[in-house]
């Protein structure tokens, strides 16, 4: 299920999603979160990923999130 779906279904709400992404290192805000969500901007792969992680942290703190995640990349500039 995408996150979209996830917001839309009001099993998390864009809010609770772009703080755990802003917490877990996004860079994004969340007007360009939301933009993001619905196909109207493009995220580097690296805050893709971001995306994922904050998906995940939340999908512990709600029993009624079930998500699994693929392979990360990194953005230039943003690696070790």
């Amino acid at each position: 299920m995408t996150a979209l779906k996830l917001i839309q279904q009001h099993v998390v709400t864009l809010d609770d999603l772009w703080m755990q992404y802003w917490a877990n290192g996004g860079s994004a805000m969340e007007f360009e979160l939301d933009a993001f969500l619905n196909g109207a901007f493009e995220l580097c792969p690296f805050d893709n990923t971001v995306v994922a992680w904050a998906l995940e942290d939340l999908n512990f703190a709600s029993p009624r999130l079930r998500v699994s995640f693929g392979p990360s990349r990194i953005c230039p500039g943003n690696g070790p």
